[in-house]
């Protein structure tokens, strides 16, 4: 897979990872995690965790989270609402820790139903819908969707057919590419906009805080953000400008 994402306004330093999930539903409590694809940026290199069983959901999961915990910033579509809530709920049902301290969920999806004037125009919005409208769909090689997926899994841990895992671990890996070729194609989007709204990571040395809120009136800007807990508390004042970190939480002002 090559994958592009220069069109998306990530500063040259982080280290960026794509990420998809298949599950056998859509709710944490009661459904589990079938397959989590990655596209790591850094190798260049499509990396597949697959459950065998679902004795094995938690190392998919413990693996999963090794990866995330390495990285600046993942790019998902629709991963705010669930593929990152998913697999935290379902790490906190094994005991694994999944504090992903200042990462960076760029979600496409919600990038594009908040500042792509067609996206109010399109019945639908899932992903295959926006590959079709930006003349990605040619490029797809999987042909079953998340719903097949889950029927595939059923039967495949019943008969251990090699070409039900086959077909799963194809859909799960186009998702990742073609949301790749997704960010390759919206240069048009209002990229200082989008900044300004929804944040973004900025680099101080070694470290790093993710800034999500950011105000101006009276002539004074407040920007708000987090970064990794367990400093000393902090106040500083000085010529016009505060700081205040919070070492419990990891909040800045």
């Amino acid at each position: 897979i090559n994958i592009e994402y220069d069109n998306l306004p990530l500063p040259e330093k982080e280290t960026v990872i794509f990420l998809d999930i298949e599950t056998t539903g859509l709710t944490p409590l009661s459904s589990m995690i079938i397959s989590a694809s990655f596209y790591d940026t850094r190798t260049k290199e499509l990396v597949q965790l697959f459950s065998e069983s679902p004795a094995d959901e938690k190392e998919v999961i413990r693996k999963a989270l090794e990866i995330l915990t390495s990285l600046d910033a993942v790019i998902t579509f629709n991963g705010k609402s669930f593929d990152l809530p998913f697999l935290k709920a379902r790490a906190k049902r094994y005991g694994l820790n999944a504090q992903l301290q200042t990462l960076w969920n760029v979600d496409v999806y919600l990038w594009l139903k908040k500042y792509w004037p067609m996206a109010g125009r399109m019945a639908s919005l899932r992903q295959k819908a926006v590959e079709e409208a930006l003349g990605l769909a040619p490029d797809r090689t999987d042909e079953i969707d998340g719903a097949e997926c889950i029927r595939l899994y059923t039967r495949y841990l019943q008969l251990r057919d090699p070409q039900d895992k086959e077909k799963i671990l194809l859909h799960n890996g186009d998702d990742v590419a073609q949301l790749g070729k997704i960010c390759g194609a919206i240069n048009f989007l209002p990229w200082h906009e989008i900044s300004y709204n929804e944040g973004f990571l900025a680099f101080y040395g070694a470290n790093k805080a993710l800034l999500q809120g950011f105000e101006s009136k009276n002539g004074k800007l407040t920007v708000k953000g987090v970064t990794a807990p367990g400093g000393l508390p902090a106040s500083f004042f000085d010529d016009g400008y505060t700081l205040e970190y919070d070492s419990f939480t990891g909040a800045v002002t």
